[in-house]
């Protein structure tokens, strides 16, 4: 009959949960690569998001410039047609 030695077993789990580690060392390496990929290409998205957006409200405030001064000119122009009067009499 063998006697266990509590140390020594846990020496060899120790052991164990070393090798264990040092295997899964370069998976958490690899997530973490990936992981700061992804920031990256997420942080380039949001500027390119970003940069879009800022020529999308000038589009509008240029669009909406463009109806204003398309309404103040049919403004303008019944005016002038109101004080030329009926035509043809």
């Amino acid at each position: 009959m063998t006697t266990r030695d509590p140390l020594r077993e846990a020496f060899l789990a120790g052991l164990e949960g070393l090798r264990r580690g040092a295997e899964a060392l370069p998976l958490g390496a690899d997530g973490l690569r990936r992981g700061a990929e992804g920031l990256r290409q997420g942080l380039d998205g949001l500027e390119r998001g970003t940069e879009s957006l800022r020529e999308g409200a000038e589009g509008l405030r240029r669009g909406v410039e463009g109806l204003r001064r398309g309404q103040e000119a049919l403004r303008r122009a019944e005016e002038a047609m109101r004080r030329r009067g009926p035509k043809g009499s």
